[in-house]
């Protein structure tokens, strides 16, 4: 008789893969009958991805109230069709120059009461993003 493996497993999510697959797999390699996860991450995006394994799901809830931070890479001076990294580039900007003190203050003067996060049209949070997966043109949604 097989031993059910309970516990938590931190994974380091590579790029292009989604956290439902990331799922997929830790479920198969351990044969786990239930893996729940802590929080999505875009399929472009990388980072820890924390897995709750078979008895540890009810521990997820502790996880997703949590004080999380993200850290990010910026290509300033471009956009893209895809508001990210993995779109095709529709717009350049003339480069500028910026001392390490203006760099330093940006954030904290012009951000600090900035709480609106604007979701890019195809992120996983949207209907958008399946019919990109699935190849299919749309529109853009509305956020109404």
């Amino acid at each position: 008789m097989e031993t059910e493996i309970n516990g938590i497993v931190v994974i380091d999510k590579p790029a292009d893969i989604t956290s439902a697959k990331v799922v997929a797999i830790v479920k198969k390699l351990l044969r786990a009958k239930k893996v729940g996860h802590t929080g999505t991450l875009d399929p472009v995006a990388t980072g820890v991805m924390i897995c709750c394994i078979n008895q540890a799901t009810r521990l997820a809830r502790f996880f997703l109230s949590g004080h999380k931070v993200y850290e990010a890479v910026l290509r300033l001076g471009i956009d893209t069709d895809t508001q990210d990294s993995s779109g095709t580039v529709t717009s350049r900007c003339e480069p500028i120059e910026f001392s390490k003190k203006k760099i330093i203050s940006f954030p904290h003067k012009h951000l600090s009461n900035f709480n609106l996060e604007k979701t890019p049209s195809i992120s996983h949070q949207t209907r958008n993003y399946i019919y990109i997966i699935e190849g299919l043109l749309f529109s853009p949604l509305r956020s109404s």
